[in-house]
């Protein structure tokens, strides 16, 4: 068997003294500032030096995964355990190996004395707290979001329809978008716009939808769920929950409802007489109207 010594070779910059013990602490605020060494600064580099284990790999998958919106399941806490040494700091950084090139002009936040005091003890509240400062988060405290702002800025463009769960996806998608961090904020903004007539909501499990004739809907926040605009709605037929029927006034006798076929039997011999039909507009809409009034005199 061939010792390590035979089996294994440097890397070129041990063979020429070049290393740095000092590339050995890997700083995670060196790489999201872009100082860090090439080793862990640039993507390129660091990846072509780390070997992707099972576990690296997971982290990746749930965490790009859940900022990205493509699998919003993915875990939201993620708890590492290992020895001294174990790769802590270096799973910190492969999710953020190529912040520097894609997001160096993302402002810094200085963190003010009492803040970094407090960050040992619930950095989570102190992150919140800087957050709702600069206006970026959605909170169960604050004004829900203007429907017709959410519609300009979270519904796909030139799109007819949307479900409620793609536009919560649009939420951790689009960055000028605030962070959706209490769900009940959307359903509220979903109302506002079903009352003031921006949107339909439809629910395909109770087949129709509510508009701003409609009671207050109990909004859900899924696939089976979706958003309308008035036109589409109206073109696929939506019934409108509270909405009174439109009472279509018969083409023929001029009633609503249609009493055509309820002429008694002195009508008979009018029955048997020929009658002269005419039609108004396109020629489509003329053989229409033509058509409709034979139907009635059979």
């Amino acid at each position: 068997m061939k010792t390590i010594f035979d089996s294994c070779k440097p890397r070129e910059e041990v063979l020429k003294g070049e290393l740095k013990e000092q590339q050995f602490a890997a700083s995670l605020t060196k790489v999201l500032r872009g100082t860090a060494e090439p080793v862990y600064g640039d993507p390129a580099t660091f990846f072509a030096n780390t070997f992707a284990t099972g576990g690296l790999k997971s982290l990746l998958r749930e965490a790009l995964g859940r900022l990205s919106g493509k699998r919003p399941d993915g875990a939201s806490v993620i708890r590492l355990e290992t020895s001294f040494g174990g790769g802590k700091t270096h799973n910190l950084i492969a999710p953020s190996a190529d912040a520097p090139r894609k997001a160096g002009n993302l402002a810094h936040q200085l963190l003010q004395p009492d803040e970094q005091g407090q960050m040992a003890k619930d950095q989570s509240e102190v992150v919140l707290k800087v957050l709702k400062g600069l206006d970026k988060v959605l909170t169960a405290d604050d004004r829900p979001l203007n429907a017709q702002y959410v519609k300009a800025k979270a519904w796909t463009q030139n799109a007819v329809t949307m479900t409620t769960e793609d536009l919560r996806r649009a939420f951790c998608q689009r960055l000028g978008l605030k962070m959706l961090l209490d769900i009940n904020q959307l359903k509220k903004t979903i109302k506002e716009g079903v009352q003031r007539g921006v949107w339909i909501y439809y629910v395909a499990s109770e087949g129709f939808g509510y508009g701003p004739p409609s009671p207050s809907p109990v909004v859900e926040i899924s696939e089976d769920a979706s958003l309308h605009t008035l036109e589409e709605a109206k073109r696929v037929g939506i019934k409108i929950k509270g909405e009174e029927p439109v009472e279509e006034t018969c083409p023929v006798c001029k009633k609503f409802p249609c009493v055509c076929g309820e002429e008694g039997e002195d009508d008979e011999e009018d029955k048997r007489k020929a009658r002269r039909v005419s039609g108004e507009g396109t020629p489509a809409q003329a053989f229409q109207a033509i058509a409709d009034q034979c139907h009635c005199r059979r």
